[in-house]
């Protein structure tokens, strides 16, 4: 038996105190398997002691469930990392001069790629002729903040065979020069497209090495589980477990294209105690920030003059209806769950639609990925199939300025509705789009608590009905998101049968320990952040997987 002892809360729910505020479990004995096996007050501590062949100290601090990260790209997270971030540029000529500086610093590099430009910040999208200027002798890929828009240089461009004479893609759009057909350099919707072409010039282990460096990253912020969406990665995940470096647990979804593919996992299919595979990706629409999301209205462009598609935009479906029907009802069939990016009304109402016409129910564990933008009958239907809500609280400070702007206000009542959905009875978990914003759930947790509509001041709330209880905000990190991967009656949990997936957090300072446990599930107290001390999966310690070189 192994005790984890003289901790001065294990914190997972406000009622989890005594009359007199105290925590009622301090320690817990975890079995050779990796599971709870007794928890208990201070004054039994001893008694556990004499139980355990193996004792670690705490040290007074705060113990909380394993922190899932429900929604992210652990591969594109960690290339975000190892390339050139581009967020901080405040116009096209300081986007230029960091690009040059980057492409010197890189000269064998066979492309130049770069992330997180925001059109907002530069005053205008970049085009091929602002890159050209900087990069001319190999391609170069610039991807917009939320990825669902790329500004390719000349090379780039040759290298897919995109001409004058191109034609959009189905759900796809490439942006012309002004009163011409020549592309301007700016693809929308083509993630797929171009991460093909630049996986063909990678070097070998890349793939291995991004993964690494995201696991890496998501240990670091206390993350015991990734809920990923990596294309081309089940090979390198298992190649992890072969080596004996995944200490986390991945829930690996495919692209719909990978499944059935020769060495693609099938339905629940694992690879060592730590990996799995039972989820498939489908993309309903774009990105709110490049008006690719679709709604059931045209964006309002009387107060968003930027809008670059027209007044009677209202977004882009990525497929038809017909062809989203039979891809969800193939996927459950096999026995699949369905993860539905849609963060238009239009998109989540399409997603459901397939849903209902698959049959999907609660078991199925099928979900709408973002659902920012919903009506109260999407919301209704949500519910009585179980559909989960899939949210990234993170993108409140983030798109609170401008989606009030650019959004229809009959469509702003139900967008970003993380309360509603819960006492709609629709199951909610949280996850980040990392690298859309960082792997934080703790900071995802502050932003929900809050509902803040900047990163600057988390009291700054936007729609404050729509904030959550800190009891609320932990579930969305940890049973809910269990609920998610069908876990939940062994994970997202501190009590006897549980898997021991837990985080050990740093009390606030000058917090007394007899009451950091209720100060935990005090909103204010959630002003600045608990900091992540330790991890551990199944009772070992997460270790952070090393890049080949």
């Amino acid at each position: 038996m192994f005790l984890f002892h003289n901790a001065c809360g294990i914190v997972q729910d406000a009622s989890e105190v005594d009359a007199a505020g105290k925590p009622k479990m301090t320690w817990m004995l975890v079995d050779d398997k990796g599971k709870v096996a007794e928890m208990g007050p201070k004054d039994e501590e001893e008694a556990a002691k004499a139980k355990a062949t193996h004792a670690t100290d705490v040290g007074h601090r705060l113990v909380i469930p394993g922190l899932h990260d429900a929604h992210l790209h652990v591969r594109l997270y960690g290339q975000h990392l190892r390339s050139l971030d581009l967020s901080a540029a405040g116009d096209v000529e300081t986007l230029q001069s960091k690009l040059r500086e980057y492409a010197a610093e890189n000269r064998e590099s066979p492309f130049i790629e770069c992330n997180g430009f925001s059109d907002q910040q530069l005053g205008r999208m970049p085009t091929r002729d602002d890159v050209d200027a900087v990069v001319s002798d190999r391609p170069a890929v610039l991807w917009r903040c939320c990825i669902h828009v790329a500004c390719l240089n000349s090379k780039a461009l040759e290298l897919l065979g995109i001409t004058a004479d191109s034609p959009d893609p189905e759900g796809c759009q490439i942006d012309r020069r002004e009163g011409s057909k020549e592309p301007n350099g700016v693809l929308r919707e083509m993630f797929s497209t171009i991460s093909r072409m630049l996986d063909g010039l990678r070097a070998a282990d890349v793939v291995y090495n991004d993964v690494s460096a995201g696991l890496a990253s998501c240990v670091g912020m206390g993350v015991t589980a990734v809920q990923c969406n990596d294309a081309g990665s089940w090979a390198v995940y298992k190649r992890l477990v072969d080596e004996e470096k995944l200490r986390i647990r991945v829930f690996l979804t495919i692209p719909y294209d990978e499944m059935g593919a020769p060495g693609s996992p099938a339905a629940g299919e694992t690879h060592g105690a730590l990996l799995s595979c039972a989820r498939v990706k489908l993309f309903g629409d774009g990105s709110l920030g490049a008006e690719t999301a679709a709604l059931s209205q045209p964006y309002n462009v009387a107060a968003h003059q930027r809008c670059v598609h027209g007044k009677d935009h209202s977004g882009m479906l990525t497929m038809t209806a017909d062809d989203l029907n039979k891809k969800v009802s193939d996927a459950v069939k096999k026995g699949f769950a369905v993860e539905f990016h849609a963060i238009g009304d239009s998109a989540a109402e399409q997603g459901l639609l397939a849903y209902e016409a698959a049959g999907v129910g609660p078991d199925n564990r099928c979900m709408l990925t973002h659902c920012q933008i919903l009506r109260k009958g999407l919301i209704d239907r949500m519910a009585r199939r179980g559909i989960i809500a899939n949210v990234q609280p993170q993108f409140v400070p983030s798109d609170a300025a401008w989606a009030a702007e650019r959004l229809p206000e009959d469509l702003l009542a139900y967008s970003y509705v993380w309360k509603t959905l819960l006492t709609s009875g629709v199951p909610v978990s949280g996850g980040s789009d990392a690298p859309v914003e960082p792997p934080n759930p703790l900071y995802g947790m502050q932003t929900a608590i809050f509902h803040s509509k900047s990163h600057g001041d988390p009291t700054q709330s936007w729609k404050p009905e729509q904030a959550l209880s800190v009891t609320e905000a932990l579930a969305l990190y940890t049973s809910s998101a269990a609920h998610a991967t069908n876990r939940e009656a062994v994970l997202g949990k501190l009590k006897p049968g549980y898997w021991a997936d837990f985080v050990v957090l740093e009390a606030k300072e000058g917090v007394p320990a007899h009451s950091a446990q209720e100060e935990f599930f005090r909103k204010e107290s959630w002003l600045t952040l608990y900091k992540p001390h330790s991890s551990y999966v199944a009772g070992r310690g997460a270790k952070l997987p090393e890049a080949s070189g």
